[in-house]
Parts: structure tokens; sequence; C-alpha cells
């Protein structure tokens, strides 16, 4: 995972925060597209997942505890760079 995002951050190291910004608003509006399109059986679909040890999780954890959960982390780490307080 550390080389895949060292890779990435390499490839994409001269985009522009406008570029940035615009990927990230598109990618963000087809993943939550996506999402409201599953069911409550896809939701409750279990499978292993090799991120967890193997352990079975349902589609809405790996969602819920990955998807949205990871990214919250990561945008309180960016605004912590640059200080920006945030909403509430």
């Amino acid at each position: 995972m550390h080389e895949m995002n060292a890779a990435h951050a390499v490839e994409h190291a001269q985009a522009t925060k406008q570029q940035t910004l615009a990927l990230l608003a598109e990618n963000s509006a087809a993943a939550a597209a996506a999402v409201r399109m599953l069911a409550d059986q896809d939701l409750d679909r279990a499978v292993q997942v090799s991120l967890y040890g193997d352990a079975e999780l349902t589609c809405q954890f790996m969602l819920e505890d990955h998807a949205v959960r990871h990214s919250y982390h990561h945008l309180a780490r960016l605004r912590a760079a640059v200080a920006v307080p945030a909403r509430g």
C-alpha cells in the first residue's frame, strides 16, 4: 500500500489545487452514487477481507469503517496540515 501511494504521489506531483479539488469532487460524487445503488442484501453480504486479518465482514462495514471513516482521518490530517478548522 505504501509503495502504491508513493508511486501515485510521484505520478501526480505536478497536480494543481484546482485539478485535485475537481478530481475529488468528481470521484466522490461517483462513489456516493455507487453506494446509493446498493440494496440491503448487497450491504449485508459478507466475505473474508485480507485488510482485516481475513475476518468475514459485510459490505456495509467496509463502506462505513474503511471508505468513510478512513476518509475522515485523511481529511482531519489535511486540515491540521493547513490549519483549517473543522466545520461543525
